[in-house]
């Protein structure tokens, strides 16, 4: 898959081809092997544009981290683009004391093998990080996605949305463990399987002992759109300590039928007021990446998973 014009021509914009950095950003400094690449993020930034990462074409073990330095407020618009026989990822996004950070990540891509994500977040005291998801690759995928919250008023919050489409078959594991007092975690999951797609989900919120006034959240709604399509999600929460707040919710069903006839009585057919219906789930992914430009591009991934061209 072809790197679209609109994110590589501009300006702050950092470039992973095939393992190695092809196009730098003066804010970010990076250190790189063969398989591991480290980006340090140590500047405060004269402007408030968000940083573009696109990484593409890796066919082999590659580990991937972002380490954000004490004090740091930084938006990342993160595209990674999957080649059809991706080797398995590890990515880690690192958040020191009093960090402020955005994440927004689009996974696209269509794969010709099984492939195996692995995220972690490690969020030290004061550090909020906010990791906005949208997966959209065809294919098998593996991920297994883990927060550590190991300083005071540390807050992780994750909203993950994944289409599935064909015979995709997705798995997803989310492990949050929160090591400190007064630490915060909300997990929102989106999910819309389409035509004969498999997705699953293995949800754990864990609070340690001493760990108390933490607050662990698990929300996840899925919409089927197939006769065959399947969605399970088995949230758990693991409660060591009397004075927290934790809670999880799921609920999985067809498209409302009420809805889709309204729609159709109006004139829409119904692939349109499919999209239309689902486009609830899906806006708030696309407005979280600021530019136009790429909430268009992020509109047509989604149009294309959804059954369109």
């Amino acid at each position: 898959m072809k790197i679209p014009n609109l994110l590589i021509n501009e300006l702050d914009t950092l470039l992973i081809q095939k393992g190695k950095i092809t196009q730098t950003h003066a804010s970010i400094k990076s250190l790189l092997n063969e398989k591991f690449i480290r980006l340090k993020f140590n500047k405060r930034k004269t402007n408030h544009s968000p940083i573009n990462i696109i990484m593409m074409g890796q066919n082999h073990d590659m580990e991937l981290s972002l380490e954000f330095a004490k004090n740091i407020s930084e938006q990342i618009n993160f595209f990674l683009i999957a080649s059809p026989h991706m080797g398995p990822l590890k990515l880690s996004f690192l958040g020191k004391e009093n960090v402020n950070v955005e994440i927004t990540q689009m996974i696209i891509g269509r794969l010709k093998s099984p492939s195996h994500i692995e995220r972690k977040v490690s969020l030290a005291k004061n550090a909020l990080m906010k990791l906005t998801t949208a997966i959209l690759m065809d294919g098998m995928l593996t991920m297994n996605d883990s927060a550590v919250l190991l300083g005071e008023e540390a807050n992780f919050q994750s909203e993950l949305l994944v289409i599935g489409q064909h015979n995709d078959d997705i798995s997803i594991t989310q492990k949050v463990d929160h090591k400190a007092k007064k630490s915060y975690s909300t997990l929102n999951n989106s999910l819309v399987a389409n035509d004969q797609s498999h997705l699953k989900f293995d949800i754990y919120g864990t609070i340690d002992k001493y760990c108390a006034q933490s607050q662990c959240f698990q929300h996840s709604k899925g919409i089927l759109l197939g006769e065959k399509a399947w969605i399970e999600v088995d949230p758990k929460l693991i409660i060591n300590e009397f004075d927290v707040e934790a809670g999880h919710g799921a609920a999985v069903g067809q498209i409302n039928q009420d809805e889709l006839y309204y729609l159709s009585s109006r004139g829409l057919d119904e692939l349109l007021a499919k999209r239309l219906i689902i486009q609830g789930y899906t806006d708030p992914f696309v407005t979280a990446f600021p530019l136009i430009q790429h909430q268009k591009y992020i509109n047509q991934a989604i149009a294309r998973k959804m059954g369109g061209r």
